[in-house]
Order: C-alpha cells, then sequence, then structure tokens
C-alpha cells in the first residue's frame, strides 16, 4: 500500500456556485482537472458528490491526492493553475482561518473522505500544522517527522 499525500482546500464563492460571476471559473473547472491529471506526481481528484463543508453552500471543497508535497507545489504554483489561482479574488472570498489541510495517509486507492478532510481543516484551525494536518508553510514528511520549511508560497 502507497503512503500519498491528501490536500484538501475549501474557498468561499462570494455567491452561489450557479451565480453568473462564478462563469469564468466554472469554465476553467474541466481544463484544470486534465491540467492536474497529467502533471507528475498526481494521484486522483476525489469527487466530491456535492459535499458541502459545515452545510455552507458558499463553500467549494476540493480534495485530490499526490505523491509528494513538491509535486503538488510545482502544480499549485509553477504550472498554469498558478493564472487561475492569481484570479481568486474575484471568485472567492478572502479565508477566515485556514482553508487548505495536508497529511499523509495509507493510500488503499480508495478516499480520503470529505468528513475526514474537513474535520482536518478544523485541526488545522485549532492546533495548528501538525502530523494531522499541515501546510505548505510548515510541512510534516511522510512519517509525520516536521520538514524544513520551503522559502516561497508559504500557504
Amino acid at each position: 500500500m502507497a503512503r500519498h499525500l491528501a490536500q484538501y482546500n475549501i474557498a468561499r464563492m462570494r455567491g452561489v456556485a450557479e451565480d453568473p460571476a462564478m462563469d469564468d471559473f466554472r469554465a476553467a473547472i474541466a481544463s484544470v482537472h486534465r491540467l492536474a491529471e497529467h502533471s507528475p506526481g498526481f494521484v486522483r481528484i476525489v469527487p466530491d458528490d456535492g459535499y458541502l463543508p459545515w452545510g455552507d453552500v458558499h463553500a467549494l471543497p476540493n480534495l485530490t491526492v499526490w505523491q509528494s508535497i513538491e509535486t503538488l507545489r510545482n502544480f499549485t504554483y509553477r504550472s498554469a493553475h498558478g493564472n487561475l489561482f492569481a484570479k481568486r479574488d474575484k471568485w472567492f472570498l478572502p479565508p477566515r482561518g485556514a482553508h487548505m489541510a495536508l497529511w499523509w495517509f495509507d493510500d488503499s486507492g480508495e478516499g480520503p473522505s470529505y468528513d475526514d478532510a474537513t474535520r482536518r481543516i478544523d485541526h488545522l484551525n485549532d492546533n495548528g500544522p501538525t502530523r494531522e494536518a499541515f501546510t505548505f508553510g510548515v510541512p510534516f514528511d511522510s512519517d509525520g517527522l516536521p520538514l524544513a520549511a520551503p522559502t516561497a508560497n508559504r500557504t
């Protein structure tokens, strides 16, 4: 069984998903998913099946699985995804607290679950970065040991 990195982020939309203000974002989702699927280190996107974190209709969850922190960081900031990420203020409200959590897990080919991922965001907000839930800025290795933090892209 492989040990993989889970990445969960929640963005709070300025309107509901069907709002015309979200049209550009919705139009870009399929191409961003294709980019991820062809990116080194990508494992899978976990379908959200309409999941609403905390019952919030403005919350847009995203859960993906990667082989390493570095491959996820490269996709996030150094691919065409970075162009979309740079426009996030157009569609999303500034985060209130942690909006992304990373953690290592023994991957059986399913999951992780959205409920567990939301619990980890809550854990990060309550406890700060730990091996249970961490960030790019305060990363942990697959054995749960702290890594030296990168000098850039600290989110």
